[in-house]
C-alpha cells in the first residue's frame, strides 16, 4: 500500500498491510495479480507516471550512495562508531 498510496510507483494487489510470514495473511488471489498485471501491460498515462516517478525515486537512491551522499555518509559514519567501539574493546 505504501508503494502504491504514498509513493505512487505500484499497483495494489488487495493486501491492506504487511506481516510477517508467520502471521496470518490475506491470499493475494490469481484474479487480483492478473488485474494488477492487466494495468501495468496496459499502458497509459498511470504506467508513464509509475515509470517517471520509479525513475525519479532510482535516480535519489543512486544519488543517496555516492561519496557525499545522505545513504554514503551515514553508512561511513556507523562504520566509524563500529572502529571505534573496537578500539576501545581491545584496549580495556
Amino acid at each position: 500500500m505504501f508503494v502504491s498510496q504514498v509513493l505512487g510507483i505500484g499497483v495494489e494487489v488487495g493486501v491492506e498491510d504487511w506481516r510477517f510470514f508467520s502471521e496470518d495473511r490475506k491470499i493475494v488471489t490469481r484474479d487480483e495479480i492478473e488485474k494488477a498485471v492487466r494495468v501495468l501491460m496496459d499502458g497509459g498515462d498511470r504506467v508513464d507516471e509509475i515509470t517517471r516517478k520509479s525513475k525519479e525515486l532510482g535516480d535519489k537512491a543512486v544519488g543517496a550512495m555516492k561519496r557525499g551522499g545522505s545513504s554514503y555518509e551515514n553508512l561511513s559514519n556507523l562504520i566509524g562508531e563500529l572502529k571505534q567501539l573496537r578500539v576501545k574493546r581491545l584496549e580495556e
